[in-house]
């Protein structure tokens, strides 16, 4: 075969986005392009869906590398596609057209000389906060974005342009390195556009930055030369001149410098963590559209301790993943796994429960522990007593309704004057407490599916001990696929002020069992002192044994 051009395509747990990525098979005859999927670590199923993408065209490479990491999987990719240039690169949540590819490949064969490409992008900003409308109105503005700007999910270079990169360095941010190696003259834009999915949050946003700004640093500190230093000077100045060409544009500047400062400071607290956790943004994911539908939020890195897959998120992750999903009525389970529930899991049906949940978020500083322990870190303990009311003010800001399921007669009533006390305007579609025993009553089972379908709220707050409160957030679940399940066992009665929380302090040493432990000796010594102790214990060391330390950038 006669290729024109090449495609590489690096992914990392892209089930869900991938098939939609190669849309653009439909529209190039077999033999037009060579296309390089290099899926890598993955945990899902990307290389399969891939390979039913491609169908049985001769012209797809399916990759299924074994470790995780971005630069080795471009590296792999460029080897498999030898000498077919022009080449593009293409992340696996982009996508753009046949036509967009024959620009890329036509603008770098008209000239021999070292050159990089790269479509026009446009941001898609409809229903956006004014935070983040502003610092990309500013942003799309400053000499960066308008001298021919590389990368953003897709860029190609000809083959003189690859001559000159040679192999990916290993570094995060290989799109920036890209754009530094070639001068503005040597950078063409070409006439297609393709769209590009802003963060759907201010916080989403300030993440996305913070990568970015982590990515400029490592770069600065591995390379000299003038080409890859900070241009925090030229930015400052471009920043000046838009306000003196038009000084209603101020807001919009102070924003987009507050945001960025905010960034560039948690970069620099996160150190070595923050480029290690190199996430995506799944507000973004969870708007993309696949050909013939929608998909939910893409999949986040997994981290396996013992009997389950924890993801590695915050909890802003989980809150924006909620809200962008149920605004698109998409629901799902979330569970909570501490060292209890841990230990309950070495039951394969009690396991089987919590592993059939869309988002299993570690609450237990033993767990996030383990993880560190093990070489594979979660970002933060994030615990159901924690989302209820960070999950709650969303929800008013949004005006997405909640529902409170569980706790002991009237509990869920005084959460519920409680949650709109501390976010005004929650709309609280419903409480209902459930006597002992529903579980094996099943009419009762149909009074609480008639108590919830009735009024379809976007989110559930299931309060009924571990197990119990999954099991009926899976049945809820099949009945309303577009709500959202947490399971927060003893959230609604610490939020009603039944049984006070433990002092920040402690929360923040992560032994809130200590005052749990205190409060109700009778009912938790045995379950903290006898059953999960010893089982933390032999967690914490199996993680040592098995630690797999990862190099710097390998989330990638």
């Amino acid at each position: 075969m006669t290729h024109t051009l090449s495609v590489v395509v690096p992914a990392h747990d892209e089930a869900e986005v991938v098939a939609r990525c190669l849309s653009f098979l439909a529209e190039m005859p077999e033999g037009e392009v060579l296309v390089v999927v290099a899926a890598n670590g993955c945990s899902d199923r990307t290389a399969a869906v891939a390979r039913s993408a491609a169908g049985d065209r001769r012209d797809v490479v399916v990759l299924d590398l074994p470790e995780p990491g971005k630069v080795r999987a471009l590296n792999a990719a460029d080897e498999v596609a030898g000498d077919v240039f022009p080449r593009v690169y293409l992340d696996a949540d982009v996508v753009v057209d046949a036509a967009a590819l024959r620009g890329l490949r036509d603008a770098l064969t008209a000239s021999d000389a070292p050159r990089v490409a790269a479509p026009a992008p446009r941001f898609r900003l409809d229903g956006r906060p004014w935070p983040v409308r502003a610092f990309y109105d500013v942003f799309t503005r400053l000499p960066y974005a308008r001298e021919g700007l590389v990368g953003l999910g897709v860029y190609a270079l000809n083959a003189a342009g690859h001559a000159r990169l040679g192999h990916f360095p290993d570094l995060v941010a290989d799109d920036l390195y890209v754009q530094r190696l070639f001068d503005a003259d040597e950078r063409v834009a070409t006439p297609a556009a393709f769209d590009v999915e802003t963060p759907r949050t201010t916080a989403a946003l300030v993440r996305v930055r913070t990568r970015v700004a982590t990515g400029n640093a490592q770069l600065a500190a591995t390379h000299a030369g003038d080409r890859f230093a900070s241009t925090t000077g030229g930015t400052t100045a471009a920043l000046r001149s838009l306000v003196r060409e038009r000084p209603g544009r101020l807001p919009a500047v102070l924003c987009y410098a507050l945001l960025t400062v905010a960034a560039r400071l948690r970069a620099r607290l996160g150190g070595r963590a923050a480029t290690a956790r190199w996430e995506r943004d799944t507000t973004t994911r969870a708007a993309a559209e696949e050909p013939g539908g929608t998909v939910g939020s893409g999949a986040e890195r997994k981290v396996r301790l013992d009997m389950l897959d924890f993801d590695a998120v915050t909890a802003d992750d989980v809150v924006d993943r909620v809200v962008a999903d149920a605004s698109s009525g998409r629901g799902g389970v979330i569970v909570t796994p501490n060292i209890d529930i841990m230990q309950q899991c070495r039951d394969p049906e009690m396991a089987e429960v919590f592993r059939a949940a869309d988002l299993v978020v570690a609450d237990g500083a033993p767990v996030v522990l383990a993880s560190r322990l093990v070489g594979d870190p979660l970002p933060e303990r994030v615990t159901g007593s924690g989302l209820v009311p960070l999950l709650s003010q969303a929800a008013a800001e949004q005006d997405l309704s909640v529902f409170l399921l569980g706790a002991a007669p009237g509990v869920a009533d005084r959460a519920a004057e409680r949650l709109r006390d501390e976010a005004p305007g929650l709309d609280v579609a419903g409480t209902y407490c459930p006597p002992l025993g529903y579980e094996h009553d099943p009419e009762e089972l149909r009074k609480i599916d008639k108590a919830v379908t009735a009024v379809a709220p976007d989110i559930v707050f299931v309060a009924l001990g571990a197990g119990k409160q999954e099991r009926l957030s899976h049945r809820l679940a099949d009945l309303l696929p577009g709500t959202w399940f947490l399971g927060c066992g003893a959230a609604l009665t610490m939020v009603a002020g039944e049984v006070p929380r433990a002092p920040g302090w402690l929360q923040g040493l992560g032994v809130e069992w200590v005052h749990r432990l205190v409060m109700e000796p009778r009912r938790l010594a045995r379950r903290y002192l006898v059953d999960d102790a010893p089982y933390a214990v032999r967690l914490l060391l199996w993680s040592v044994r098995n630690s797999r330390r990862r190099p710097l950038a390998s989330t990638a």
